[in-house]
């Protein structure tokens, strides 16, 4: 929702094509994945020239995915027009989360409802800074937006 009320162009489209919420949908968290994994290093390793021992914890911000120039020009872009969007926001492999499904459709039907009922939303105070807070779930702590009634 920062995303989307910080970009009328993007609310536009969803109003005037209500058919591209799903590409919303994997756009967003494609660019703005919440999750991050701690691992632990099963054998002694080498990553981009890191020495990883056995034993040692990492994480592993799964957005970094979403933003590699190698599965997505202009990483930094919201762009429905981009195509195949691949991400790891809700992880991947066996271990792509049980909810991803329900994850996705409550995402769609929101974005539908609000657009249909609410419509064109800014952030309440642009220049107030969002706080975000780190963690396995990154969060926004606080999100004040307006919208004419």
């Amino acid at each position: 929702m920062r995303h989307l009320a910080s970009d009328p162009a993007l609310q536009e489209r969803i109003i005037a094509e209500p058919g591209c919420v799903p590409a919303v949908v994997e756009e967003l968290l494609r660019r703005y994945a919440f999750i991050g994994l701690p691992r632990r290093v099963m054998h002694d390793t080498e990553l981009a020239g890191v020495e990883l021992r056995s034993g040692e914890m990492i994480y592993c911000p799964l957005v970094l995915v979403g933003w590699d120039v190698r599965l997505a020009a202009d990483p930094f872009d919201v762009s429905l027009d981009r195509g195949a969007c691949r991400h790891a926001a809700c992880g991947t492999n066996i271990h792509t989360c049980l909810g991803v499904h329900l994850a996705r459709l409550e995402l769609e039907i929101f974005y539908r409802r609000w657009f249909e009922r609410i419509g064109p939303t800014r952030l309440a105070s642009p220049d107030t800074a969002s706080h975000c807070r780190g963690g396995l779930i990154w969060a926004i702590d606080r999100l004040d937006v307006a919208w004419d009634a």
